[in-house]
């Protein structure tokens, strides 16, 4: 047995000599040096406050790279607050604000036909023209988590870009957006809330008391948004648009008018003074599909459908209690008034 124990202790004391070999305890000649990275040199960022800017700009940002705010920027007389002229560029407000002046243009605007601009995390107030203009610039970008207030002309035009989480209130249009998604966003607006256009998407938005709550235009959709207390249309639709899954109440004027092709699916309209519910036959549109819908019987005429359009029955089932005794009320396309 002692035999096997001293050779057990060897071959220990041998693996644990090989293994435990110091390493140099002479520290390199020369001053210590940190050996951690800087913020600048894992994302290298340069202040926007920092940046000079042009004829009809506070700031200009004509360099691709991550920028930030300081402190607020205050707008002048006949320039936008931030222009931006570069590919590549990405702006955390990061919780600051753009002020504008009477006589400013834009709160930040795009140049250039840039694209892949990133802007979040703060406020642009009180320009005379777009909070920010990314209309026909800009595409393959994004915007989110932004307060627009007091604008004039609107909150932000966007083009083949995402807008989310952001809040509007503006003398123009809350958001203008082409070829764009624009999803969880909520605008007071005493123009058009939202005018999407040319396939975009408009989902779960809030708007409220816009002229007309959402206008679509050239086979875009709307589904899971609600249009409150609009002051004409909640929902106005040209060509080649659907229209599903929405609530339409309090509108002063029409609930869902569609001015082409389109399909009204599953929507609700309720509390509304207006006197068509659904409207698919002022403007003479053909090929729609109208189905699924619930409209309030309060309004004077729930759903006008005309000539060469197809649709579910229209049942007015107003007081009627148990409606597995209404002809055709649990028909799956049928367009429900109560």
């Amino acid at each position: 047995m002692r035999l096997v124990e001293r050779a057990m202790g060897a071959i220990i004391a041998s693996a644990l000599g090989a293994s435990a070999v110091a390493g140099n305890l002479n520290p390199p000649a020369g001053p210590v040096a940190p050996s951690l990275k800087t913020l600048d040199e894992v994302e290298p960022r340069v202040p926007v406050n920092a940046l000079a800017g042009d004829a009809d700009s506070v700031h200009l940002i004509d360099q691709p790279g991550s920028y930030y705010l300081t402190a607020d920027v205050q707008g002048e007389m006949g320039k936008h607050g931030i222009e931006v002229t570069a590919d590549g560029v990405t702006i955390d407000l990061r919780g600051f604000s753009l002020s504008g002046v009477d006589g400013s243009l834009d709160g930040i605007t795009l140049d250039g036909g840039i694209s892949n601009v990133h802007i979040h995390g703060g406020s642009i107030i009180g320009f005379d023209e777009t909070g920010i203009d990314g209309l026909f610039d800009g595409s393959g970008s994004l915007y989110e988590n932004l307060t627009l207030r007091g604008n004039n002309q609107g909150g932000i035009s966007a083009f083949r870009s995402v807008v989310r989480g952001c809040v509007a209130e503006n003398s123009g249009i809350g958001f203008r957006v082409n070829e764009s998604v624009i999803a969880g966003c909520v605008v007071n607006s005493a123009g058009i809330g939202i005018d999407a256009s040319s396939g975009s998407r408009v989902v779960d938005c809030t708007v409220r008391f816009g002229s007309t709550g959402l206008q679509l235009s050239s086979g875009s959709l709307a589904t899971g948004n609600v249009l409150e207390n609009s002051f004409a249309e909640g929902i106005y639709a040209d060509d080649f648009c659907s229209i599903e899954h929405n609530l339409v109440c309090g509108d002063n004027g029409d609930g869902i008018v569609l001015g082409g092709t389109g399909t009204v699916v599953a929507n609700n309209v309720v509390a509304c003074a207006a006197s068509i519910g659904i409207d698919a036959d002022s403007f003479l549109p053909s090929d729609c599909l109208i189905i699924a819908n619930r409209v309030s019987s309060l309004i004077q005429d729930p759903v006008l459908v005309g000539i060469g359009n197809a649709f579910g029955p229209i049942i007015n089932v107003g007081g009627a209690g148990d409606l597995s005794f209404v002809p055709d009320a649990e028909h799956p396309q049928a367009n429900l008034v109560y």
